[in-house]
């Protein structure tokens, strides 16, 4: 498996097999093994994508003789576009599979063995530094996103409808998001607190102009009007930042914010 990475993949037909109860599937996709009330199932995908980290794919099979690997699904050109800016953490857009209108589907993951995977030839899913990042932050975000309380997370509707009717949009709020490349939250002291004072980031590209960050921050408070947060939250601030201006501490205590459509990478494009 020396030459393999994370995000290469196999084309072709190939099985992918998941645990179900018996009333899940059509008798056409049962396979022969069943265990009581449990059956297996298989299903045939077009390809599969290693998931596992690249230091643990090269070690020894005698350490770590397994393998995460997931279905390579097709999508349309609409909805491969909204993978790639990162509208559905389902999924992960990988470049080379992307010229095949196919993603990675995260939902589904299956165990294999390095030995039975050593007999294909990888394809390589990204060919940069920068493309393997995005596929790891990819595969970490789909496990790692934060839990915001249930009453912050309904106050965020308004938002969240906003930018989804303004994203990819020839508007000034359109071209404000396409330069967003992050929204982090921080609340102050503590999210289960009975008065919680909540802050916005706005994360911005490092070459940002200071002129657009002035407009921008004040689009990002009329955002913050449009928020319908329960009594317990103070009115929150918002701040235009680029990723250095930020400080470590306030970067780690506060928690990315999936609205769907932004980017999570920090690069500057």
């Amino acid at each position: 498996m020396g030459k393999w990475r994370q995000g290469d993949f196999v084309l072709g037909e190939m099985a992918f097999l998941w645990a179900a109860d018996p009333s899940e599937a059509p008798v056409e996709h049962m396979s022969d093994a069943e265990y009581g009330e449990q059956i297996s199932i298989e299903t045939i995908e077009r390809g599969m994508v290693v998931l596992t980290q690249t230091c643990d794919i090269v070690r020894s099979s005698a350490q770590r003789p397994f393998l995460e690997i997931a279905p390579l699904v097709p999508v349309d050109e609409q909805h491969l576009q909204g993978i790639r800016m990162g509208a559905r953490p389902q999924y992960a857009y990988l470049p080379e599979a992307a010229a095949h209108h196919l993603v990675a589907d995260l939902d589904r993951v299956m165990t294999v063995s390095k030995r039975l995977f050593s007999r294909y030839e990888p394809v390589a899913g990204c060919t940069t530094d920068a493309q393997r990042l995005e596929f790891s932050q990819a595969l970490a975000r789909k496990r790692v996103r934060f839990a915001f309380p249930d009453d912050f997370d309904t106050g965020l509707k308004p938002l969240r409808s906003r930018i989804h009717d303004k994203h990819d949009k020839k508007s000034p709020e359109g071209e404000a998001l396409a330069y967003i490349k992050q929204i982090r939250v921080l609340a102050e002291p503590n999210w289960d607190a009975e008065r919680v004072n909540v802050t916005f980031y706005f994360v911005v590209p490092g070459n940002f102009a200071e002129t657009d960050r002035a407009k921008l921050q004040t689009m990002a408070q009329q955002w913050m009007d449009r928020l319908n947060l329960p009594a317990r939250f103070a009115k929150p601030d918002s701040v235009v930042v680029r990723l250095e201006d930020i400080t470590g501490w306030d970067y780690a205590l506060s928690a990315l914010l999936d609205l769907d459509h932004l980017s999570i990478s920090g690069e500057d494009e």
